[in-house]
């Protein structure tokens, strides 16, 4: 009988608007599987990997491009058209709002776009293959217990709770100061910015559980191919001058409070993403592991700035970051050529 072959999978990161980098690194990605591969067409991250998943804006990209079967094109239209609807008001109504209601923004607006391209569906599929599309998991915290919980496209937990899409999408991206909580089935929840903003660690998990659809043994082991990418990392002083650069009002806890919780952040990133590395160089599968997040020049975009000047400085500094990860990305195009989802 032949070997089942060996998963591939997507990890993506939260950052608010940032987020165009991600989809930006994921189709120079696709474009190098094409070229790498010698294929005559360039394809989809759903035809690249057999699980994603991500937290706050990666889990909105994962739901979109693996549960939804939007393009990265689709994607990058959505966050550039749309982002403005998202993150609505200017800085003044912003720290008002933060100040009233502990959010800067109303959900209505991410609400509607995510609504636009899912309707009324809930995230699980009952045979996620046949629609073309990959198993998803989008991560959450509970606000009373601090646990962590992923919202999956499969399993039979998943069946029995029937969450939507738009609520599965709004409990990742309850991002703390920027959007309020939700509550789902009695249950309050926020996005996993807390300590599971990089996904990595929570992933290699869940392919072990019994929840999984791939119920690995030793999922460093087993994987084929483990790719995760960031949202930029923003140094400590440039990210707390460029959030209290919006602000008037001072001595406001919450301000305080949001910047350093930007900070930490990125910062638990980072150190997520050293411990996974770190646990395949230890398996003697170094090359099995790819991270690929900008690592300068982002550090002045706010999470929630999605003006048109914003959205050309992170195309731009995608670029520059691209054209220095050109062998890692080739390495990486060749080990996730497309074939039949698992």
């Amino acid at each position: 009988m032949a070997s089942r072959p060996q998963p591939r999978i997507l990890c993506l990161d939260g950052g608010g608007i940032r987020g165009l980098a991600e989809i930006r690194i994921l189709k120079e990605l696709m474009l190098q599987v094409r070229l790498q591969n010698s294929l005559d067409f360039t394809p989809e991250p759903a035809q690249c990997f057999d699980y994603i998943c991500g937290t706050s804006t990666g889990g909105l990209v994962a739901v979109l491009i693996g549960r939804l079967g939007k393009t990265m094109d689709e994607c990058e239209a959505l966050f550039r058209d749309l982002g403005a609807k998202i993150f609505s008001g200017g800085s003044s109504w912003r720290t008002a709002r933060l100040v009233l209601k502990g959010s800067q923004h109303n959900r209505e607006g991410l609400a509607d776009v995510i609504r636009s391209q899912a309707g009324q569906e809930t995230l699980h599929e009952a045979d996620a293959s046949a629609g073309g599309h990959v198993p998803v998991a989008v991560v959450s915290v509970s606000k009373t217990t601090g646990d962590e919980y992923l919202f999956r496209s499969y399993g039979v937990r998943a069946a029995s709770e029937a969450c939507s899409v738009v609520d599965a999408c709004l409990a990742t991206s309850a991002a703390t100061t920027f959007f309020p909580s939700i509550t789902i089935d009695g249950i309050e929840y926020v996005d996993g910015a807390f300590g599971k903003n990089n996904p990595s660690g929570v992933v290699l998990r869940e392919l072990e559980s019994v929840e999984s659809p791939m119920r690995l043994a030793n999922a460093v082991a087993e994987v084929g191919c483990f790719v995760s990418v960031g949202a930029g990392r923003p140094t400590f002083d440039r990210e707390s001058d460029s959030f209290k650069s919006k602000i008037t009002p001072k001595g406001i806890t919450s301000i305080t409070d949001a910047a350093k919780i930007c900070v930490k952040i990125a910062t638990n990133c980072h150190r997520e993403h050293l411990d996974v590395e770190y646990r395949f160089k230890n398996a003697g599968r170094a090359d099995i592991y790819h991270r690929f997040d900008v690592d300068r020049g982002l550090e002045s975009v706010e999470l929630n700035e999605a003006d048109e000047n914003a959205l050309k400085h992170i195309a731009a500094v995608t670029k520059a970051y691209l054209k220095s990860q050109q062998s890692s990305l080739e390495q990486c195009a060749l080990m996730i050529n497309p074939r039949p989802s698992m």
